[in-house]
């Protein structure tokens, strides 16, 4: 068979490129040796001469060449493209390599390899489907064999820049995957056994806790439930957390202080205690002699210590308080209840991070996003700016609002000039964003650690915290965010219990609430105040009201929930 081919600017028909390619496809010579393959030259063919496939499923016009592939092409060259003939002798139709051709137009080169198939030209489902057939055979590789591939590389001698140019600017930073290479061989075989389809950045995260196996297992199990990104950051607060508490615990054992995890039945807080024979109030200092003198966890809050009596009545001591107060709100005792509140503000810290990473993301991806989605985002934040629902009405002028605004932006400072500044250098779509993050800041300062919680006495602030939660985090799942569990069950309306205590029974009450808030202050009110000053900034930086409702404007600027421990008994890292 014999294919016509372009002719030159001379007229004369290019005779070896016709030779080659009526040799396309011909059976190699069985008597030759496959141990000394023939070195057959790249063949090409002139760009001018090539058209495109009218029934390509991308795109039958020309592209803007795609960045990375221009990079990767002008670092490596060009795949061959697929092309067959057409009813002009002098053009060939490429149908498989538009991408490729798109790179090619843009760097202007005079001829692209290729690999000629004419049986195509008479297969027009073949125009249709060799798309599909060939982006299925184009595995890409997994993160984890990429990083793999980088690491190996790099232990070969590859520069960083070389690993950079191989990787691409949009996979993220070399450095990461460079990690991901060096996980044990254990972590390697449970991630690659995994459902989950793992990023760079996740498996990366997986070498923080590389010799905790039973992090390890938790987080694999979350990958597989789609709840990886909230797991690490719940792993990461139990961590620094036990940080914390190895530190606290060493310095108080060294000065001989009893330290234990959970208060016991029948301690007192040395704050409420007395001498049974004068009546005198004790302090820590005085009590620090006493047998029964201990340090003890809190429960909530920062990770800090409160001191109590074991066994105040067999010390000398005396409960100073009058139970006449409480009769009415008896104490009921359920730590599983109290350790499902405190592990519920961890997960909600936890998703409150992976929220807010992934608000920064949406933000500085403006550019990347489908109309649809900036349709949602620019009429979301137009309604909540014109009907100025409750969390863009009281919180919009929060303080420390300027500082996560800035912060969902990109931002490094937050002061009215670099606001300013931002305002004057942005195109009409970062203008968009700028508005889009002072309605995100101002719900993301309502959504506090009791919006979650069901079990708290009925109040209509509460219920309406709730309900402006829902409306923000059923948007943020429109827009692509991927709700953790704490989070869907805002959306739901429903109680959240924390996975690892579904199997316990016990809900804390809002009158157990009341009661444990006052075994916690001691009636004390500095130590109220003090408490409510070591809160998260979310909880206790009330909205700034210009109605001039003082009734709820005091209730705002409240902390609900539970409380911190008297501060001037306890001790932090």
């Amino acid at each position: 068979m014999s294919i016509a081919m372009p002719e030159s600017e001379q007229g004369a028909p290019h005779a070896a490129l016709v030779a080659e390619i009526d040799a396309i496809g011909q059976q190699a010579d069985p008597a030759q040796d496959p141990r000394t393959p023939e070195v057959v030259a790249v063949r090409r063919i002139a760009r001018s001469a090539l058209v495109r496939n009218p029934n390509n499923p991308r795109s039958t016009k020309r592209e803007k060449a795609d960045p990375d592939l221009l990079a990767s092409i002008k670092e490596h060259g060009f795949d061959p493209l697929i092309i067959t003939r057409t009813d002009d002798p002098a053009k060939f139709m490429v149908l498989d390599g538009h991408r490729r051709l798109d790179v090619a137009d843009h760097l202007k080169v005079e001829t692209v390899p290729y690999s000629f198939d004419p049986a195509l030209a008479d297969d027009p489902v073949a125009h249709h489907l060799i798309a599909v057939i060939t982006s299925r055979h184009k595995k890409p590789l997994t993160a984890l064999e990429t990083a793999t591939a980088l690491f190996n590389a790099a232990e070969a001698g590859a520069s960083k820049s070389r690993l950079t140019k191989a990787y691409g600017r949009k996979n993220g930073g070399v450095e990461q995957a460079l990690k991901v290479g060096k996980l044990p061989q254990a972590t390697r075989s449970a991630a690659a056994a995994c459902t989950y389809e793992w990023d760079i950045t996740e498996l990366a995260a997986l070498d923080e806790f590389a010799g905790d196996a039973e992090a390890t297992g938790r987080l694999m199990q979350a990958a597989e439930e789609n709840k990886f990104a909230v797991q690490v950051e719940r792993e990461r607060i139990e961590r620094t957390e036990r940080e914390q508490r190895a530190v606290i615990r060493a310095e108080h054992e060294a000065a001989g202080v009893t330290v234990l995890d959970e208060e016991p039945d029948g301690a007192v807080r040395v704050s409420r205690l007395r001498e049974k024979e004068t009546g005198a109030h004790l302090d820590v200092e005085q009590h620090a002699a006493c047998p029964g003198h201990a340090a003890v966890f809190e429960s909530y809050g920062q990770v800090r210590v409160s001191f109590y009596c074991l066994e105040p009545e067999a010390n000398g001591h005396e409960d100073s308080w009058s139970y006449s107060s409480r009769q009415n709100t008896p104490k009921v005792q359920d730590k599983a209840a109290k350790r499902a509140v405190v592990r519920g503000n961890k997960d909600h810290t936890a998703a409150q991070t992976v929220r807010e990473t992934w608000l920064r993301g949406l933000i500085s991806g403006a550019g990347s996003l489908s109309k649809d989605k900036l349709d949602k985002i620019s009429r979301f934040t137009a309604l909540a700016t014109l009907t100025a629902p409750d969390p863009v009405r009281k919180f919009a002028s929060a303080m420390k609002r300027a500082e996560l605004q800035a912060g969902l932006l990109g931002m490094g400072a937050s002061t009215r000039e670099d606001f300013e500044q931002a305002v004057a250098s942005a195109s009409p779509r970062r203008l968009m964003m700028l508005h889009f993050a002072v309605v995100a800041a101002a719900y993301e300062k309502a959504l506090t650690k009791d919006t979650w919680r069901t079990d708290m006495p009925p109040s209509e602030y509460g219920d309406a915290d709730r309900r402006h939660a829902r409306v923000w985090l059923e948007f943020c799942r429109e827009v692509g965010h991927n709700l953790a569990p704490i989070e869907a069950a805002i959306v739901a309306d429903e109680t959240y219990t924390p996975a690892d205590l579904s199997g316990q029974t016990g809900t804390l009450t809002g009158a157990q609430d009341g009661a444990d808030e006052q075994d916690r202050d001691g009636g004390d009110e500095q130590s109220e105040d003090e408490d409510a000053q070591d809160e998260d900034d979310r909880d206790n930086t009330g909205p700034t009201d210009d109605t001039g409702d003082e009734d709820e404007q005091e209730d705002q600027d409240e902390p609900r929930g539970p409380a911190g421990p008297d501060a001037e008994e306890t001790g932090a890292a």
